[in-house]
């Protein structure tokens, strides 16, 4: 396999810095943006409880509990999908890591 032949990375990682909305500002700390429709932000958390058989490495998980803040939300359906979404393909992610 050339990827694992190079030990080239299959993983990445990255932040959205958006440089002209209403919350940059310059050197002065004057506002040099205005309004636009990326403007939001969102912020969360999310904790599960699991049962390991150290044995056979068998897991289940017991109860997840998510906390999300999404501000004045434009869809609270859509907002709703995309958390649990989200959620349930990172606990398919490291639930299915060696």
């Amino acid at each position: 396999n050339s990827v694992l032949g190079h030990q080239e990375k299959l993983a990445a990682s990255g932040i959205f810095a958006p440089t002209n909305n209403k919350y940059t500002t310059d050197v002065e700390g004057k506002p040099n943006g205005k309004p636009f429709h990326g403007d939001y932000f969102t912020f969360g958390a999310a904790v599960s409880e699991i049962e390991l058989d150290v044995l056979t490495g068998q897991t289940q998980i017991i109860r997840s509990d998510v906390l999300f803040d999404v501000g004045q939300s434009i869809n609270p359906g859509i907002d709703i999908a995309q958390i649990e979404g989200a959620f349930c393909w990172g606990i398919g992610y490291y639930m299915h890591e060696e």
